[in-house]
């Protein structure tokens, strides 16, 4: 006779870590560091220094900042400055997981019970990692039997055991379990037929607690087979019977789309003849229920003071506490964003701090993970790794900076190199997980996510101050022609010079970077003497700047003396120094010779730094909680002719995202007369400037206008008034129309409701009137908005008013 020998579970502290799949890199702050023994691959790093100097440190230090990032570099960012594009993931509440599917049941039809997820993988479905999912029967009276059993049919696939941390030889598994308290306690059902293949499974065992020694199916049976328990021993009672199903977080259905994970049907229990219970695929008499912790969904959007850029960035904490929970797996994943296949290089890095302490060995700690997935992928690959190589390293992070720092200086991965996924649309994930201790710290924060190119293209000056007017029944646009001559000066500071830079130690360059549009020749420099300066002597430098990026040696040097507090002018015109491409033009500085800091011209645009390679000022000042602004560096240059530049302009309705097509092509002149708006249209324009066979230039600013119809014009109403607009509700088109006793200034903008700001549907002055704006919702869903007005009249009076419209698509 076969008797059950129960195995009570006592749950036991739940851990998040395994195996070396997942190695881990520890950042300690004690003196003495140790690397952890057997199949974790642990790597140790100290902390960086805090850059809190008020004045620049040396090159040395700060060459870990030596990147180019120019917008014109940028692929992809992040600061969380506008409106929240990212998603919230708790992955502890998975939901129930087991249901009844006709996904390869049972006899070939009908439905069997499957612990699965249809939408996993690519051949069907199957399973995640970090899940604990149980069916339970319905309670089942053996009173009176003599020699119960229970059968079922089963099939199953999920990750081959191999390669367990002592004490375990099975991954992901499977075991049936009995109650006979009504489900307050478990045992595992040792006793079946064929027996269990596993005898100490590694995801109940250590991903839930509950110890070495729980044995149950691991590995494959893709065939249908009968499975037997005796329940003699359980004659006379009460029991409740569970399919319990666990994974581990290493290896799951995104790894291998063959792992469906475990299905069963035909499930029964019979003293004899006599059936006491019996489901052949109905929902009756079978529960379902995730038996996993629920850790909590933390991240959100906060503000704060000293961030790497002003104001808001990522964190997974409690507003409220400031701290975190205990057993969480929780995400946030941005939206999917396209890397080109016609870039050589793509690279990521971000700013990070927080603060997770755990006096636990690892595994047995709270630590935090970045990934990266490829759209139509299911699996998430570790940014330490982005090619999945098998030797490589999946590095999660068991510390974090108590400062903001760059997680390219921080960790041993360096830069995130993306180019491997150069041609897919991507996304980013990052995820904190905390064990079952008493959280001790702030969790993760995240900000200044950055995806660039080091390979930037010949990038082509941009027209700039377009504007549009409207003249009768037409509209006038006109730009700053490029097509100019004779000599310039390229100022970018206001004349003021507040603060001053040096080194503490070393040398480095200052320099004005110089657009070039057409060959010029560089006549003079002139440098502003800084109050602070204990020297006079320095060098004077230009640099070439080839396809975006400045040569770290100059073209051309010459020795300078520099007289403080005043402008001291360098005529280089005898150098005969002609220029196609951009440049950058400065001098050298060290401890005795400062740069002057035109420190209320910012951000600054035209201000760079020579560390060994070339940084904007911006990045440098902002990475070290220095000031920003513009040096005291100015230039003259002459034009001395070059490729014949014409324009391309675009007009759209101010509710379409972006511009498509041409209104008109080949322009010569920085003008255009556009005959063809219509009254009430709500237009906006931009225009590109095209090198001839080069290439053609971003877009410029963009101006919008309503234009208005002459007869309008002429009703002069006695008050202001906001209509309501017509037809409303409305698909997808509707006007909008308002009255102006006066001239004003007026904005009128389109709101959610919850008072989020979609759409500004006019930001213009007007003359007094009847005005009518079109506004165009293809773009929206359907519900319910609010359009506001405020007109700042020539008068000073101000009126402002709201109303409600509906759009029904």
């Amino acid at each position: 006779m076969f008797s059950a020998c129960p195995l009570f579970i006592i749950k036991k502290k739940r851990y998040i870590m395994r195996k070396i799949s997942i190695p881990v890199l520890l950042l300690l702050f004690a003196a003495g560091m140790f690397a952890q023994q057997g199949k974790f691959h642990n790597e140790l790093k100290a902390k960086e220094e805090t850059k809190n100097s008020t004045n620049l440190r040396s090159a040395f230090e700060l060459s870990s900042l030596n990147l180019k990032l120019l917008d014109s570099t940028v692929i992809w960012k992040e600061d969380w400055e506008g409106i929240n594009t990212w998603t919230n993931v708790d992955e502890t509440d998975v939901g129930d997981k087991w249901h009844l599917d006709i996904f390869n049941a049972y006899g070939g039809s009908g439905e069997s019970w499957w612990v699965g997820d249809p939408t996993i993988g690519n051949q069907g479905g199957g399973y995640d990692n970090h899940w604990y999912q149980v069916l339970d029967t319905d309670p089942i009276n053996l009173s009176g039997t003599t020699s119960p059993s229970f059968t079922f049919y089963h099939r199953f696939k999920v990750e081959a055991p191999g390669g367990e941390p002592a004490g375990y030889n099975g991954w992901d598994g499977m075991n049936v379990r009995i109650s006979t308290d009504g489900g307050t306690t478990w045992s595992v059902l040792t006793n079946p037929t064929p027996n269990y293949n596993v005898t100490s499974l590694y995801s109940f065992g250590f991903e839930w607690g509950e110890g070495q020694g729980i044995p149950g199916w691991g590995g494959a049976a893709t065939t249908w087979q009968q499975v037997t328990f005796n329940l003699t021993a359980y004659a006379g009672q009460t029991v409740n019977l569970r399919f319990a199903f666990a994974s581990d977080p290493g290896f799951s259905t995104p790894d291998d789309p063959t792992m469906f994970g475990w299905q069963v049907d035909e499930i029964k229990v019979a003293d004899g003849s006599n059936v006491i219970f019996y489901n052949v695929g109905t929902a009756s008499g079978l529960n379902a229920a995730n038996n996993g912790d629920i850790g909590g969904d933390l991240w959100r959007v906060a503000t704060g003071s000293g961030l790497p850029s002003p104001t808001h960035f990522a964190t997974a904490n409690d507003s409220i506490t400031n701290s975190y929970l205990p057993n969480m797996i929780n995400s946030i994943v941005s939206e999917y964003f396209y890397l080109s296949d016609t870039l050589n290089t793509a690279w990521m890095d971000f700013y990070l701090q927080g603060s997770f302490v755990d006096n636990d060995v690892f595994p047995e700690v709270d630590y935090f993970g970045a990934f990266v997935q490829k759209k139509g992928e299911a699996v998430w690959r570790f940014v330490s790794n982005i090619t999945q190589n098998p030797s490589g390293s999946n590095f999660v992070y068991s510390d974090a900076p108590l400062v903001w720092a760059r997680f390219s200086g921080t960790y041993s991965v360096g830069l995130v190199d993306l180019s491997p996924l150069l041609g897919d649309s991507i996304r980013i994930k990052f995820t904190f997980f905390s064990d079952e201790d008493q959280p001790l710290g702030t969790a993760l924060q995240v900000d200044d996510i950055v995806v660039w190119t080091t390979d930037e293209p010949v990038i082509y000056l941009a027209p700039q101050n377009l504007t549009a007017v409207q003249s009768g029944t037409s509209v006038n646009v006109q730009w700053d022609d490029l097509n100019i001559s004779g000599s310039q000066r390229v100022i970018y500071d206001d004349n003021s010079f507040e603060n001053a830079i040096h080194l503490n130690s070393g040398t480095a360059d200052a320099g004005a970077y110089i657009p070039v549009n057409n060959p010029v020749s560089l006549d003079t420099v002139w440098i502003w003497g800084a109050t602070q300066n204990t020297a006079t002597s320095t060098t004077l430098k230009v640099w070439s700047v080839t396809n975006g990026v400045p040569s770290t040696t100059p073209i051309y040097t010459e020795p300078i003396n520099i007289t403080a507090n005043q402008w001291n002018a360098f005529d280089v015109s005898g150098a005969h120094l002609v220029y196609n491409d951009d440049f950058i033009v400065g001098y050298e500085i060290s401890t005795p010779i400062w740069v002057g800091l035109d420190q209320t011209t910012v951000p600054s645009t035209g201000s760079y730094v020579n560390l060994g390679t070339w940084s904007t000022w911006k990045d440098v000042a902002l990475a070290n909680s220095l000031p920003d602004g513009e040096w005291g560096i100015r230039a003259s240059i002459t034009y001395t002719g070059g490729t014949v530049i014409t324009y391309d302009l675009y007009r759209k309705l101010i509710s379409d995202p972006s511009f498509t097509s041409a209104l008109a092509v080949d322009l010569a002149e920085a003008f255009y007369t556009d005959t063809t708006a219509e009254a009430g249209g709500n237009y906006c324009y931009a225009v590109k400037a095209v090198y001839g066979t080069l290439g053609e230039s971003n877009f410029s600013n963009q101006d919008c206008i309503i234009l208005v119809s002459v007869e309008e014009e002429k009703v002069v109403p006695k008050v202001f008034n906001l209509e309501q607009n017509y037809p409303n509700p409305f698909n997808p088109s509707t006007s909008i129309r308002f009255a102006l006793p006066v001239d004003a200034k007026v904005t009128v903008k389109l709101y959610d409701i919850l008072g989020r700001e979609l759409v500004e549907l006019a930001n213009n002055s007007f003359n007094a009137g009847i005005h009518t704006i079109m506004f165009n919702a293809v773009n929206l869903s359907s519900g319910i908005y609010f359009y506001n007005i405020e007109a700042k009249g020539l008068n000073g009076e101000i009126f402002k008013a709201s109303k409600k419209l509906t759009l029904m698509k």
